[in-house]
């Protein structure tokens, strides 16, 4: 497809949601919006997909959600309110729909300080307290507008904790790899990294294998019964820095290995997969959390 059309494409989603955030009390229908960016109801659709990895139903069903997460967290309104804003006819069926997604009740989720009020979502893109859409991701949008850098990376020793299981449920990890850190004095010689080596579309979630890991000088000794080292000799990657929330890096690797890659005419070597965070996100924003994708190239 030829960059400016794929660029046209790029701001037709935009628009789209834009509109989405700017009219979400009232009644949003497909039909009103695909006719709003000047396209077919089934047309966009499927370039909504296409570009978004989510149905335009579900898109705003969960924003609506995400907004009614925030409201339960933050204001005292009734739930009964909140649940018409929501776009629900009863408390009872907006329950039913909010615990499918968050895997707790309205009235409990009030409750849980530390739960997290945006969903797992492969694009990226989430309801904020202003309304409008902040998100700066752009590989969900567009493959020709991914950035690809070739970069090279020095020799570095890295220590971890193994991770089986979802490779989006690896943040336990990472905090039980940090709170190490932080009791041991573990010296950290840059950011923290993942790494992962099975492939989630071939591999049962349940038995992906990966490390939470952080750098550590050359002749830092560890205890080998708690940890496993991961060497990594100086090495080509193909990177990729993708902004926003980490519920939005599944999407984006996705977008890396399927256009990405081959559209920079790369090739993995199959030696390193990972993600290096270049940030803190106890001092950042979701919006503005920075990791890096590396894929070892030849």
């Amino acid at each position: 497809m030829r960059r400016a059309t794929e660029e046209q494409y790029h701001r037709t989603i935009q628009r789209f949601v834009s509109a989405v955030f700017q009219h979400l009390d009232e009644q949003i229908t497909v039909n009103g919006l695909a006719d709003y960016v000047g396209y077919s109801r089934f047309h966009f659709g499927r370039l909504f997909y296409r570009f978004m990895n989510e149905s335009v139903s579900e898109f705003v069903i969960r924003i609506r959600l995400e907004r009614a997460a925030w409201s339960i967290r933050n204001t005292d309104d009734a739930l009964g309110r909140i649940a018409l804003d929501a776009g629900y006819g009863s408390p009872e069926a907006f329950a039913r729909a909010f615990r499918s997604r968050f895997e707790i009740l309205p009235s409990q989720f009030r409750d849980q300080e530390e739960a997290q009020v945006w969903l797992e979502t492969p694009n990226g893109v989430h309801w904020n307290v202003d309304g409008v859409w902040k998100s700066s991701l752009l590989v969900a949008l567009g493959n020709k507008l991914m950035e690809i850098n070739v970069v090279t990376k020095p020799k570095t020793r890295y220590i971890g904790l193994a991770h089986k299981g979802a490779y989006n449920e690896i943040g336990n990890t990472f905090e039980k790899l940090m709170m190490m850190v932080g009791t041991q004095g573990i010296p950290m010689n840059g950011p923290s990294a993942a790494f992962y080596y099975d492939d989630p579309n071939e591999t049962p979630a349940a038995e992906l294998r990966s490390h939470a890991a952080i750098p550590v000088p050359a002749d830092y000794k560890y205890d080998a019964s708690v940890f496993d080292e991961i060497l990594v000799p100086e090495t080509k990657f193909a990177s990729h820095v993708y902004k926003g929330p980490y519920t939005g890096i599944e999407g984006a690797w996705q977008q890396v290995m399927v256009h990405g890659i081959p559209d920079a005419g790369l090739e993995s070597n199959g030696e390193f997969c990972m993600e290096q965070y270049l940030n803190d996100p106890r001092k950042e924003d979701p919006e503005n959390y920075l990791t890096e994708l590396l894929i070892s190239i030849r």
